[in-house]
């Protein structure tokens, strides 16, 4: 297509500008809704057998500690309970390594509750074995329903966390549509003319100024332009940087100056001082 010049090149400029501004507008409410988003609960991958497996494992430990602390009067065996209500939490919460670590828990917990029973065994007594035959049916029952319960807590939360998210993704799918929009209208209002290095706001809005000050006729002059006017603020600024840079080593060099004269002075009352007292 040819290429537009003077109030036709103006107009254009205009609705690049505009496009991109309104792109750059939709890519800011983007972020700001995917910041507004909630995260669902995420668990360790288990299966069904692996989750009812650890599952069973924890509970049968815990209750064969509450049980054995009623037995034996030794209620220090609740600190093992709490260690092991910390390892299950920690397994099914997010906090992978956390929850690996807490394994080092769980193999303790096993090698005190084998001592236990060894020693159960050598003096004879039974109480192991009958705090086991009541685990049984407890610990049946405590997998079905903590596993159930704790199931539907995470459904309940993902569904909650799924319908607060709703409008949200709904509106971050609208922008997505509304910059592809944009992206096309911008390829159709620079295709062949304009060229891609200067495709930003700021220089298309550096261009309109040049316009509107009769400074530039056609592209080839507003790009010229752009790059001398960039190149004389290049220059000025490395100018200001070596003033600086000057100004800083004057300084430097009269608070050496300062340094000198006072040495020089203390140094002429201490000559005074021997000449008069020795």
């Amino acid at each position: 297509m040819p290429e537009p010049e003077g109030q036709e090149l103006q107009d254009k400029l205009g609705a690049i500008w505009y496009v991109m501004d309104q792109y750059q507008r939709d890519v800011e409410q983007w972020h700001d809704q995917k910041r507004k988003l909630k995260e669902k609960k995420e668990y360790l991958e288990m299966n069904g057998t692996t989750s009812k497996v650890i599952t069973s494992v924890v509970v049968l430990f815990a209750l064969f500690y509450l049980l054995l602390g009623f037995f034996t009067r030794d209620f220090s065996s609740f600190f093992m309970i709490v260690l092991l209500s910390v390892f299950y939490l920690l397994m099914r919460k997010t906090h992978e390594k956390l929850a690996k670590a807490s394994l080092i828990i769980l193999a303790l917990t096993v090698i005190q509750t084998a001592k236990i029973f060894v020693q159960g065994i050598m003096s004879g007594n039974l109480g192991a074995y009958l705090i086991l035959a009541l685990l049984i049916p407890l610990t049946v029952f405590a997998i079905r329903m903590g596993l159930r319960g704790n199931q539907s807590y995470i459904d309940k939360y993902n569904e909650h966390v799924r319908q607060y998210n709703e409008p949200y993704l709904q509106k971050m799918i609208q922008l997505q549509a509304d910059g592809a929009k944009q992206d096309k209208a911008l390829k159709e209002l620079t295709n062949g003319w304009f060229p891609s290095a200067y495709l930003s706001p700021n220089v298309v809005l550096t261009f309109i100024d040049y316009m509107k000050k009769k400074r530039a006729t056609t592209m080839k002059e507003l790009a010229n332009l752009y790059e001398m006017d960039k190149l004389y603020a290049r220059q000025r600024q490395m100018t200001q940087e070596i003033i600086d840079s000057n100004r800083n080593i004057n300084n430097q060099l009269r608070f050496s100056n300062m340094i000198g004269m006072c040495q020089i002075i203390q140094m002429d009352n201490i000559k005074d001082f021997v000449r008069r007292y020795w």
